[in-house]
C-alpha cells in the first residue's frame, strides 16, 4: 500500500503504488528465504538496493505484520543509532 501523503495523481500515483507493492513483495521474499531468522528494518535495508529509505522498509514491515505474513519476535536489537528495534520473523502458512 502506498500512503499518498503528497497527493500524487495519475501516472505518478500509479508508479508509487506499484513500487510500494514491489518492495513489500521483495521484503516478504527475504523473510521467506530466512524462515527461522528474526530481522529488523536496518538488517533488511542491507539486502535492498542502495537508496531505499528506511521509512519504506518500516512501512513494508508494518503492512506485512498487519497482514499476518510476519510476526513480531520477543527479541529487540539495537539499530545503528543504538535505539531499540523490534525484530520480526516469517509466519509459515
Amino acid at each position: 500500500m502506498y500512503y499518498n501523503t503528497t497527493r500524487e495523481t495519475g501516472e505518478e500515483l500509479a508508479e508509487a503504488t506499484e513500487k510500494a507493492a514491489s518492495q513489500n513483495d521483495r521484503i516478504l521474499d527475504l523473510y521467506r528465504s530466512l524462515p527461522n531468522t528474526c530481522l529488523h528494518a536496518w538488517t533488511i535495508l542491507n539486502f535492498l538496493p542502495k537508496g531505499v529509505p528506511i521509512t519504506s522498509v518500516r512501512r513494508a514491515i508494518t503492512e506485512l505484520h498487519k497482514a499476518g505474513n510476519i510476526e513480531r519476535d520477543v527479541a529487540i536489537k539495537a539499530g545503528p543509532y543504538q535505539r531499540r528495534t523490534y525484530t520480526y520473523r516469517y509466519v509459515r502458512g
